[in-house]
């Protein structure tokens, strides 16, 4: 069973992270080969069929006397089995390479048809309502059609975020830095960011890593990837 944090989780938003979730695994689990759980009935909260295995990212470091400690890849790890770890992440990075989706935003289902209907959920989003006090307003509330449409609404965000959370920057070289960065990505966007007529996007998750897989503890054979309530289609 798998809820929604309240905290990390922008509580207005958690019924949209749910279903955009849900999707996201229907889509993958009809579409690709990727090991994924089986949703099994939708609520507030998502029931999934329990799958054996332990975190991969636990698995692969080194293990330390300190979560406050480095954390590196553990040296004493057989190349082998690194090498098929990266081998089962890199298919899995090759077959979302290959579904091509319309539009950049959250998939959904309509009859038999995969289409992009929601606004794009992602993690920097609900950081910046959660915590910064960044007004809500100012987020998109649809999808996107192209690209230079989607970057122009970051930038725009990027700079209502260093107006509105005044602590952001502790000196002010910090924030004259940042300032420009602003006004350079704006800048850049219709220079480098040239929409195809018939532009197709990419599913792509901010939480996609060795942290949110699990795996079998003796062979690190991928069991599970799991966390996908901030996977969107996204300029590829």
């Amino acid at each position: 069973m798998r809820f929604p944090v309240p905290g990390p989780t922008y509580p207005p938003w958690s019924a949209e992270k749910v279903k955009n979730e849900v999707m996201v695994l229907m889509y993958l689990r009809e579409h690709t080969t990727i090991p994924l759980p089986q949703p099994e009935q939708l609520a507030p909260f998502i029931v999934m069929d329990f799958i054996d295995g332990a975190c991969l990212d636990d698995l692969l470091r080194q293990p330390t006397e300190s979560n406050q400690d480095r954390l590196i890849l553990d040296p004493d790890l057989a190349q082998t089995k690194l090498e098929l770890v990266y081998s089962q992440i890199a298919n899995y990075i090759l077959q979302l390479s290959r579904l091509p989706l319309p539009a950049i935003g959250a998939i959904s289902k309509d009859s038999d048809k995969w289409v992009v209907t929601g606004r794009p959920m992602t993690y920097d989003m609900n950081e910046l309502v959660a915590y910064t006090g960044f007004p809500e307003g100012n987020l998109p509330s649809e999808p996107f059609n192209c690209a230079s449409e989607y970057f122009r609404q970051r930038a725009d965000e990027l700079w209502t975020h260093l107006y509105t959370q005044r602590k952001i920057c502790e000196t002010k070289e910090a924030a004259r830095q940042m300032f420009i960065a602003r006004r350079r990505l704006a800048d850049l966007i219709p220079k480098y960011c040239i929409d195809d007529d018939k532009p197709l996007f990419r599913l792509f998750s901010d939480d996609f890593g060795p942290f949110n897989m699990l795996a079998d503890p003796e062979t690190l054979r991928i069991t599970a990837v799991l966390d996908f309530e901030v996977a969107n289609a996204m300029p590829a």
